[in-house]
């Protein structure tokens, strides 16, 4: 398994492996995180006078975007300071976790025209509501509630409501990790292959038949 993410049409297979591959680089960045903290001056000595970018060290001599981590260092002093990074860190992780695997299982269920599936579980509204609140504004600021959605929402005992529109809500990175467990552990037993609707087997059903029988799945989960 190379873990390695995918855009773009997936197959089953590559569904999982985006989802273990994004797992793998969130439970690295908190260990990377936590490790800086435990191992702060050490790290302070080795990254002074260097330089960082996406690419210096996969591509050496290669030009790209680089630049210095001599403030990082200097913020390492401080506790205050640190407490702070690592809190960006897992904000940051969190974030990812939970857009990514909501993204890429809506377009993987988009494509094999099982979406149905996912909106039939008793998370995905939840899901949905947090994945938008994560990716508009300051990622906690509710800024809309879905017009198909109940009330209210309700995930391992935290409780949104339609009423808390306009207010940020709280939703921290271990309910990330529950919720991505649900997410992925539904993933696995998503079909491999579209069904084969009566629209497609019909020779004389009209151009589009099967797609308009979706009813627009493209759009529900937004």
């Amino acid at each position: 398994m190379s873990a390695a993410l995918v855009f773009g049409i997936m197959t089953y297979d590559e569904l999982q492996e985006t989802l273990v591959g994004l797992h793998w680089a969130v439970l690295f960045g908190i260990v990377a995180a936590q490790y800086a903290i435990q191992h702060k001056d050490d790290l302070r000595q080795n990254i002074l006078g260097k330089l960082i970018g996406f690419r210096i060290d996969e591509e050496p001599g290669r030009p790209g975007f680089a630049t210095s981590l001599d403030p990082l260092a200097t913020f390492l002093e401080s506790d205050t300071v640190r407490n702070v990074l690592r809190s960006n860190v897992n904000l940051l992780l969190k974030q990812s976790l939970v857009r990514h695997a909501y993204e890429h299982i809506v377009h993987y269920c988009d494509e094999k025209k099982c979406l149905p599936l996912m909106q039939a579980t008793p998370w995905y509204m939840f899901a949905r509501i947090i994945r938008n609140t994560l990716s508009h504004k300051t990622g906690a600021h509710l800024h809309r509630w879905p017009d198909i959605a109940p009330a209210y929402v309700t995930f391992r005992g935290h409780t949104i409501s339609k009423t808390d529109v306009g207010t940020d809500i709280v939703f921290d990175a271990d309910e990330a990790m529950y919720l991505f467990e649900e997410m992925i552990g539904f993933a696995r037993t998503l079909p491999q292959k579209p069904p084969v609707s009566d629209e497609l087997s019909d020779p004389l059903a009209p151009p589009g038949a099967a797609e308009s029988s979706t009813l627009g799945a493209s759009e529900a989960h937004r």
